[in-house]
């Protein structure tokens, strides 16, 4: 027998819960808002049950949910910009680093956060679930509600925008 739609949905929050709340923490870098936002999302995502197509993954489905709910969010507090969660704030395993290593690996991180946060608002969005969340450019595309062609092209250009940035900033401090 195949689980219904509420089982996948208390499956999905059980196992990929964390990673949800992830994403909202590293996008409002407020790790109480992160879990408001995880938690409506799952509880908008339960009240729509029926709308979810199981041939479609839920995954996908689950993330639009958030993505939209951060949308709005950001335009209500007429954001333009998500800040990230510092990448050195993230968990690390194994070997020791030299401070000297630990200091120039985190102004490479804050040069790159800084790139990130210069990036069009719907760059940062595909940067953050492709990288950060690990999907592919079909479940953003599902995720955003475009196409994985139109995915591609924002990585596309704003890799490019990056590449630049970051060359830049680079030729500034050497």
């Amino acid at each position: 027998m195949k689980p219904d739609r509420g089982e996948l949905l208390g499956d999905f929050a059980q196992d990929e819960g964390h990673a949800l709340e992830a994403m909202f923490r590293r996008t409002l870098n407020d790790p109480d808002l992160a879990r408001d936002l995880a938690q409506e999302t799952l509880l908008r995502a339960w009240s729509k049950r029926d709308d979810y197509d199981p041939s479609r993954p839920l995954r996908s489905w689950v993330f639009g949910i958030g993505i939209n709910l951060l949308r709005n969010h950001l335009r209500r507090r007429k954001l333009e910009q998500a800040t990230l969660q510092p990448l050195g704030d993230l968990p690390r395993e194994g070997r020791e680093e030299t401070p000297t290593k630990r200091l120039a690996k985190a102004e490479r991180e804050e040069q790159l956060e800084g790139a990130i946060r210069a990036l069009p608002p719907s760059q940062q969005e595909v940067v953050l679930l492709r990288y950060q969340e690990g999907l592919s450019c079909q479940e953003i595309a599902d995720v955003v509600g475009t196409t994985p062609n139109a995915v591609s092209i924002k990585l596309y250009h704003a890799r490019k925008a990056l590449r630049e940035r970051l060359r830049d900033a680079a030729e500034e401090t050497g």
